[in-house]
């Protein structure tokens, strides 16, 4: 079946509308339900990890992924090209793991095995990839990655965010 080019129509006149404010944008984009992932890396003996929704496939071709990291995390000066992390995309019945790393729960490493990747037990998939550039986004650093190694976990159901809370699937309705 062919594909058909995408044509976006928009209504012309009316009043203009004041752009947003920053809390009516977190409000809007607290409606988009995304999946939830732990980002973590292992620097001089020590594992880093922090909690992201913001992450997305770029590429199959060469294999990337993006994710958004604030500048004011500790992790972020750590996410240099060159250097790998791990991407654990979490299971919904991980949501303890997320708030860990979301820093509501006292930290707990107990997760990662004690050597190699600091990838997360449990979760339903795990990608390793090495930062091939980072980019500036306001309050935020675009960390755009080459993925260099995946496996596949449990079969289990995901975690999501929505409507600033984590969510099993069935929640979200």
């Amino acid at each position: 079946m062919p594909r058909r080019p995408i044509v976006a129509q928009v209504e012309a006149g009316g009043a203009a509308h004041p752009p947003a404010g920053e809390a009516e944008l977190r409000d809007a984009l607290a409606r988009w339900a995304s999946g939830v992932a732990v980002l973590a890396l292992r620097s001089d003996g020590a594992i880093h990890a922090l909690t992201v929704t913001a992450f997305a496939g770029v590429s199959l071709r060469p294999p990337l992924v993006v994710v958004a990291v604030g500048e004011q995390t500790a992790l972020a000066p750590l996410l240099l090209e060159g250097e790998t992390f791990a991407l654990s995309i979490l299971a919904a019945d991980q949501r303890r793991w997320a708030g860990i790393f979301a820093d509501i729960y006292a930290v707990d490493l107990s997760g990662f095995a004690p050597g190699g990747d600091a990838i997360l037990a449990g979760c339903i998939a795990a990608l390793v990839c090495r930062v091939e550039a980072t980019y500036a986004a306001g309050d935020h650093r675009l960390v755009v990655a080459r993925v260099e190694r995946l496996e596949r976990g449990s079969a289990s159901a995901p975690l999501i965010y929505f409507d600033r809370g984590y969510r099993s699937l069935e929640e979200a309705g």
